[in-house]
């Protein structure tokens, strides 16, 4: 098997020399043309040559480059990217984030405890959020104003009425 290998590479080889001795002795091959000083008259040799035939040839028009549509997001190749990169990557979600609040204050409208003591807030915007984990300092009354702000990492930040912070997500 190895011996049919062999002898199929050396067949192409032969071949491949073959084909390049016969292209050589046309006189049409590439290297003559390098001589040629005019542009035009360089082209035309080197498509004689390489076997551009005339009716191939069209008048040169004005290419139009359109950019290609916004290919959708994929989770994937955003994970692992902090917001800042994603924005450096599309301006786009760079203004949008812009535009985002930092900050919400709202009024607790409902209020629940887990059983270490951690609240869940429901807030008259509609939004509910949860305690990480317990504070005792941080008390929370149905009918107070709270604040919820962004915190580092992606976190966020619940301020009592009492001006308390605690660490809280968002369920709903």
């Amino acid at each position: 098997m190895a011996m049919s290998r062999i002898a199929a590479l050396g067949a192409c080889l032969v071949a491949g020399v073959c084909a390049l001795s016969a292209g050589a002795s046309s006189g049409s091959d590439g290297a003559s043309c390098v001589a040629v000083s005019d542009d035009a008259a360089r082209l035309a040799c080197y498509d004689r040559a390489y076997g551009r035939n005339a009716a191939s040839k069209t008048a040169a028009s004005p290419v139009r480059v359109t950019p290609a549509p916004a290919a959708p997001k994929d989770p994937v190749t955003e994970f692992g990217l902090t917001e800042a990169a994603k924005q450096a990557k599309d301006p786009a979600k760079a203004a949008e984030a812009a535009k985002a609040p930092t900050s919400v204050t709202a009024k607790v409208i409902s209020l629940q405890f887990k059983k270490y003591g951690e609240f869940i807030v429901t807030l008259d915007n509609a939004q509910v959020w949860e305690q990480i984990e317990p504070m005792p300092s941080a008390i929370v009354r149905v009918g107070d104003t709270v604040t919820v702000k962004k915190a580092v990492l992606g976190s966020y930040t619940l301020v009592t009425a009492a001006r308390v912070a605690t660490k809280v997500h968002r369920v709903d």
